[in-house]
């Protein structure tokens, strides 16, 4: 359904028949159902050029859904997912559409436990689990469609003026745990700001800092404690209409205040330390301007975090734990502000 004439509601069913190997992650056939937005960058006659974002939800018909004493349970599952990518659309005739897509679909596992060992003399056991993960497959999608309804006149379009946006913004995000072996996944919520300076007509310098209202309670030495992130980038896009529509870059980073720094095992001190490592803010951003001067801001995008090795101390002893593996976290964000 069109919403202006550069912004699309759009809803998608996939569903692929090949059956998938039964894993923890995915498994049998897969349906795919998603909402979202696409939002036009370059729009012609005869074709157009867009971005889209959707959240949805992935189906696997023959996962492993749990564990029972050590026996797995296989089932259908469900996972949250958002897809973000980039296509084009064609335009033969009045009613007749084609486009081909090219996007990556971003969906978050929970891990589980397996087995459980009987407790020893000190009252100590073996937990063996497999760990939450983030999955980001690719896909190419094409399609044939037909518009129905009045065809809508295809008047001027207006600009929107203004060059700075400013306003507070509230997030929330779910990924796994920093280092990649716990089963839960973890969901934060944030508050923050942003600002975003138009440079070019369409690029604009885009800044924005939150910090996580759930405060870490594990320690480890890539996490623990307050959660602070902040970004700067641009995002590229165009206003028309009282709508723009963006695709954002932003390089950032993220600070942990008290991640595991040291122990000395004789007094059982427990020393923390703060532990800082990059960010990578991709997805896409979509504004409405209500009145002159106030906006509705909503972006969404994967934010992965870039670990670099660090170097905890254990009775006097340094010992470098080497970087993980880059971790993707699924972020959405919702903002209001003004515009001058």
């Amino acid at each position: 359904m069109n919403l202006t004439r550069r912004v699309t509601l759009e809803t998608q069913l996939n569903w692929f028949p090949k059956s998938l190997p039964t894993g923890d992650r995915q498994g049998g056939q897969t349906l795919q159902l998603s909402l979202g937005v696409r939002g036009t960058f370059i729009r012609r006659r005869q074709f157009d050029v867009y971005g889209v974002v959707s959240p949805g939800f992935l189906h696997f018909t023959d996962t492993v859904a749990g564990y029972d004493n050590g026996s797995a349970l296989i089932g259908g599952a469900s996972r949250f997912a958002l897809t973000s990518g980039y296509g084009a659309g064609f335009y033969p005739a009045s009613r007749w559409t084609a486009r081909v897509e090219f996007s990556e679909t971003t969906y978050v596992t929970p891990g589980a436990e397996i087995a459980r060992s009987a407790p020893g003399s000190n009252g100590a056991f073996l937990i063996i689990s497999t760990p939450a993960t983030v999955q980001t497959p690719w896909q190419v999608t094409a399609a044939v469609g037909y518009r129905a309804g009045r065809p809508r006149s295809d008047d001027s379009e207006q600009a929107v003026s203004g060059r700075w946006e400013v306003g507070p913004q509230f997030s929330y995000g779910v990924s796994t745990d920093a280092a990649g072996v716990g089963t839960a996944l973890e969901r934060n919520g944030g508050v923050g700001a942003f600002a975003s300076y138009r440079l070019w007509p369409y690029v604009d310098v885009d800044v924005a800092v939150e910090g996580f209202l759930h405060q870490d309670s594990v320690h480890t030495p890539l996490d623990g404690g307050k959660v602070a992130q902040g970004f700067a980038g641009v995002k590229v896009g165009l206003r028309r209409d009282r709508v723009g529509v963006f695709m954002k870059v932003r390089p950032g980073v993220s600070t942990h205040s008290m991640a595991f720094g040291s122990l000395d095992s004789v007094s059982g001190t427990v020393t923390d330390a703060r532990v800082t490592f990059a960010l990578l803010d991709v997805g896409g951003v979509l504004e409405a301007y209500l009145r002159p001067r106030f906006l509705i801001r909503l972006d969404t995008g994967v934010v992965t975090s870039i670990f670099h090795p660090v170097t905890i101390v254990v009775d006097g002893e340094a010992i470098e734990q080497p970087a993980p593996r880059a971790l993707a976290r699924i972020q959405m964000v919702a903002g209001v502000g003004l515009k001058f």
